[in-house]
């Protein structure tokens, strides 16, 4: 197979063969995530999956770090290639993973004495506490590392390296899925044995590019080498990623005021109902989200080379792609909403009935997700953090609050399974204005001929 580089000019077919590694990788990462929950679910009880479902959104909140720092990087990095400013490009890649793994030890550290009040705060009875920061106070331990492995989701892209992402994915999941296996259900060791199933494959996911790119005869475009500190990329970078830390944040904030509506509206059975619910959304936004990454140095690259034709056909090809995969995503997640229900909690039928019912008017919103995601990436491709931020800020937070909170008063209890799909259609209104408003300053607009190199 022809190896497919940043300076290529794209068909929907390369576009697909570029993104599929990743695509992959984002799936399986967030595959092994779900297999946590059901040994939590089925062998832990339901408690033990809701005290998980409660605390995980402060741990991905931190988390996030990760993203903003991989996507920005990665924007900041590219479009130096594409300058052939490679030295430049090196350094700023060194600079920018080992200043995110100081700062993960830092907020790890300040998480882990903060877990108990943090749980409190977030809605977590006197029944589920103890979990919570059993759980939270365990895994906290490899932030640091999940946070370095979190930024390379885009930089393994950036380096041409998208299988060497791959095969750290698969390694995670085997170290996840076998020590569920192992620790909860051989070993009965409940929650604690989920928890270090999850270190383990945390630790994982950092480790093995900071020993890869350590490597001097490693033929990635980007290397480790000595830098300075360099406080102007490292604005840039948080600046250009602040949207997809927005997003990831936003998710978390948003989780954290869902759980407490359905604890107010439907009892600890909400929570879990919910929990099902982002496992199984998972899966289906790792598809968008890992196109999404492995697009963003394209844009960031051919932006950066001022080859402006190839942006506009990025942008259209992947508009399409997008909208189909969307359409395909809604149809498979409203046949499979039973089977989904039945793997969490086919132990409880009132909770099963209530989370396939759920899940059927949750997964309309998968038809909009795709393009939304898409576009903020494209505008942190183009380094415009804000507009990119725009999109994520009131995608993920404000349009979503705002239907958690008025559509239960206004169409009832059922109604809050819809907001996802209000902030996405309200979403797609802001995300169709900034590309047309933006066409002209980016000069993806201009109908030109592109050569169709790879037909």
């Amino acid at each position: 197979m022809t190896k497919i580089h940043l300076s290529d000019h794209f068909s929907f077919g390369r576009l697909i063969l570029f993104a599929l590694p990743n695509i992959i990788t984002m799936v399986i990462s967030n595959t092994y995530s779900i297999v946590d929950g059901y040994f939590i679910s089925n062998y832990s009880g339901k408690s033990a999956f809701s005290s998980v479902n409660i605390i995980m959104p402060f741990l991905m909140a931190i988390a996030s770090f990760g993203y903003m720092f991989g996507a920005g990087g990665s924007a900041l990095i590219s479009s130096l290639l594409g300058k052939k400013e490679k030295e430049k490009a090196d350094q700023v890649f060194t600079f920018l993973v080992f200043f995110l793994l100081g700062l993960g030890i830092v907020l790890s550290i300040t998480a882990y004495f903060l877990m108990s009040p943090v749980a409190k705060m977030l809605g977590a009875t006197d029944s589920l506490i103890d979990n919570c920061v059993l759980y939270g106070q365990t895994v906290i331990l490899a932030m640091p590392l999940l946070m370095v492995g979190n930024s390379f989701q885009t930089l393994y892209v950036t380096s041409e390296k998208a299988h060497i992402g791959l095969i750290s994915s698969l390694t995670c999941g085997l170290f996840n899925v076998l020590g569920d296996f192992l620790l909860v259900y051989v070993f009965k060791l409940g929650l604690k044995g989920a928890a270090i199933a999850t270190v383990c494959a945390w630790s994982a996911s950092g480790l093995i590019p900071l020993i890869y790119y350590s490597f001097r005869n490693n033929t990635s475009l980007l290397h480790f080498r000595k830098c300075p500190f360099d406080f102007k990329s490292l604005g840039k970078a948080m600046g250009n990623g602040s949207s997809e830390m927005l997003s990831n944040l936003s998710t978390s904030i948003v989780s954290i005021c869902f759980n407490s509506q359905l604890m107010k509206l439907y009892g600890e059975d909400g929570v879990a109902a919910y929990g099902v619910i982002m496992y199984v959304s998972y899966i289906y936004l790792a598809v968008f989200l890992g196109y999404s990454i492995s697009i963003n140095p394209l844009i960031g690259y051919h932006y950066g080379s001022n080859n402006k034709e190839e942006v506009r056909n990025i942008l259209h090809k992947s508009l399409i792609l997008n909208i189909i995969t969307g359409l395909v995503m809604m149809v498979l997640a409203e046949a499979g909403a039973k089977g989904f229900a039945n793997i969490f909690v086919s132990y409880d039928e009132d909770l099963c009935n209530l989370t396939t019912k759920a899940l059927r008017l949750y997964s309309f919103c998968f038809i909009f997700s795709g393009i939304n995601i898409f576009t903020s990436s494209f505008f942190t491709g183009l380094n415009d953090g804000l507009d990119s931020a725009i999109i994520s800020f009131s995608r993920a937070l404000v349009f979503e609050l705002l239907a958690i909170y008025t559509l239960p008063l206004i169409f009832g209890t059922e109604a809050i399974w819809l907001s996802l799909l209000t902030s996405e259609i309200l979403s797609l209104i802001v995300t169709a204005t900034l590309l047309l408003v933006r066409k002209k300053k980016y000069g993806y607009g201009k109908q030109t001929k592109i050569i169709e190199k790879h037909a």
